[in-house]
């Protein structure tokens, strides 16, 4: 990642260099605020098309810093080029999150790094603060049905700036499965 980029999306988070992960992520959640569809800030200033490519570019500097930032942490080891070529020839496909911890563990230091309080997460869903707990516990004795909890989860990993929540939730849900009797 070229330092050139990586100033460019910290530019276009409006943040300096030295920013860290619960300053990245409230400039993050501010600016998509401030360009959401039908935002009084913003409403007459951008069309749709737009507004959407603003998010879009919020959105990219807001994961490539997040990268930077993660960069070393024990859990998410790399969404960088895989080596090699990828199935079209070219540089690769971005590697896969690897969790090496309990997946509920990773969401609550997750959220933790991000600076993120339980309470927030738990406005944002509209999910109970015991039921969060639940799903960073792994008490899935506690928990809905899978066909729910997935979207809990997915919901939650994106929350606070995880790549890729499917894998997330996918792994959470085997882990359920395997440590869960049939209902």
């Amino acid at each position: 990642m070229s330092e050139t980029c990586l100033r460019d999306a910290f530019e276009c988070l409006d943040l300096p260099p030295e920013a860290g992960l619960v300053k990245v992520r409230r400039a993050y959640l501010e600016l998509k605020e401030l360009y959401a569809e039908g935002a009084l800030a913003s409403y007459g200033l951008f069309d749709g098309d737009a507004r959407q490519g603003r998010l879009e570019q919020i959105e990219s500097a807001y994961r490539l810093v997040l990268r930077k930032l993660t960069e070393g942490s024990r859990a998410v080891v790399s969404l960088h080029p895989a080596p090699g070529p990828g199935a079209d020839g070219g540089e690769g496909d971005a590697a896969p999150v690897v969790v090496d911890e309990s997946p509920g563990l990773f969401l609550r230091r997750a959220r933790e790094r991000a600076g993120i309080p339980l309470q927030e997460i738990a406005r944002r869903t509209k999910l109970g603060v015991a039921q969060l707990t639940s799903i960073e516990a792994e008490r899935y004795d506690q928990l809905p049905a899978p066909v729910y909890l997935r979207g809990f989860v997915e919901q939650y990993a994106r929350l606070v700036g995880l790549p890729e929540p499917r894998q997330i939730a996918a792994r959470y849900l085997a882990r359920s499965a395997r440590s869960e009797p049939p209902r």
